[in-house]
């Protein structure tokens, strides 16, 4: 059976994340996530994907599951070209907001 590539991608300060949704996810579904969080929208076009835009405006193409959990996205092969996608400016205060 082939492994994803993303399977077990070591994100930050030692958490490891082997799904779209983090362990945290439970908790973040009680609290809005983007409370505080300034965001601009990107319209997805074709052949774009979640890690190409996470390299791009995030700095480094393993945070694509930022965009997915800030987008409430499950499955990112089912996203259609013309979706408009919240991305976070500052990635870090996610990351400081998921990981408390």
């Amino acid at each position: 059976m082939a492994r994803s590539r993303y399977s077990n991608t070591k994100i930050l300060d030692g958490y490891y994340y082997g799904s779209w949704r983090n362990p945290s996810a439970e908790r973040l579904d009680e609290e809005n996530i983007l409370d505080g969080i300034e965001t601009f929208d990107h319209t997805l076009a074709v052949g774009e994907r979640l890690d190409g835009l996470a390299a791009i405006y995030l700095g480094d193409d393993r945070y694509y599951w930022v965009i997915a959990l800030v987008n409430d996205i499950t499955w990112p092969l089912g996203i259609a070209p013309g979706t408009v996608l919240k991305i976070p400016r500052d990635v870090r205060k996610i990351l400081d907001k998921i990981l408390r």
